[in-house]
């Protein structure tokens, strides 16, 4: 073979510059960044259907308790009432996938005789990781058990909101997707 037959079959300058590399290479980047993002969010559209199918588990395991004892679970037993006996409402308590506690997991917050129309709460706290609700009623304990002079603790109820005021806590305070998959906002079921 003569060197000329080689040569044009491999021209001199033949692979890529390093211009050419580093828009490949951005390229790559943009799409990972991009594919990460939209996952993270399709990962929050799921965590937050999962929190509404247990809450409405829950629900169901309040309403057959109530339907046996004729009244709910308080506070200070918890939704742990739900669980126990020889024919449990539920098996287990489901966790709130978005508390971030470290590597403690908890529970969903749950809290009764909020108004005359809302006789319990059950709350997640939501995929911005703050409980919302949840610091809104014990501020609310500690001022009224403060002015009652009673003593504070924790499960009792001493108050109990308006109507009104309970449902627009509930509205300030709710989780909103169209805001975002990672606005803030509690995740509330009301029973």
């Amino acid at each position: 073979m003569n060197r000329q037959s080689i040569q044009s079959r491999f021209p001199p300058f033949a692979g890529l510059t390093f211009g050419e590399m580093l828009v490949v290479l951005a390229v790559f980047a943009t799409l990972a960044i991009m594919f990460f993002l939209s996952s993270n969010h399709v990962m929050t559209k799921t965590r937050v259907a999962r929190v509404i199918h247990e809450q409405k588990v829950i629900r169901l395991g309040l309403a057959n308790f109530q339907a046996d004892h004729l009244r709910i679970p308080d506070e200070s037993s918890g939704l742990v009432s739900i669980t126990g006996g020889a024919y449990p409402y539920l098996p287990s308590i489901p966790q709130d996938p978005f508390c971030r506690d470290g590597s403690r997991i908890s529970p969903y917050e749950y809290y009764t005789s909020i108004s005359e129309n809302h006789s319990a709460l059950i709350v997640s706290v939501g995929p911005d990781g703050d409980s919302d609700i949840g610091g809104f009623l014990n501020n609310i304990k500690l001022e009224n058990s403060s002015l009652a002079g009673l003593p504070i603790a924790s499960g009792s109820q001493v108050f109990q909101l308006s109507k009104s005021r309970a449902n627009k806590l509930i509205l300030e305070h709710s989780y909103d997707p169209t805001n975002g998959s990672a606005s803030n906002g509690d995740i509330v079921t009301v029973y």
